[in-house]
């Protein structure tokens, strides 16, 4: 693999995106702050608990 493709895959930008994609789709359409907080504290909760 070439030494640019390992820097773009270990980006700001795509981590990012990665990490977002992987909320669930309720979560990101949360209307309110307080509940997509909520939401996604539960969901990271979730993640580690397996």
């Amino acid at each position: 693999m070439d030494n640019r493709t390992i820097v773009f895959d270990k980006s700001f930008i795509i981590r990012s995106s990665t990490l977002w994609n992987s909320i669930p789709l309720h979560t990101r359409q949360s209307k309110t702050l307080p509940t997509f907080k909520s939401r996604l504290f539960n969901h990271f909760l979730s993640i580690q608990s397996l």
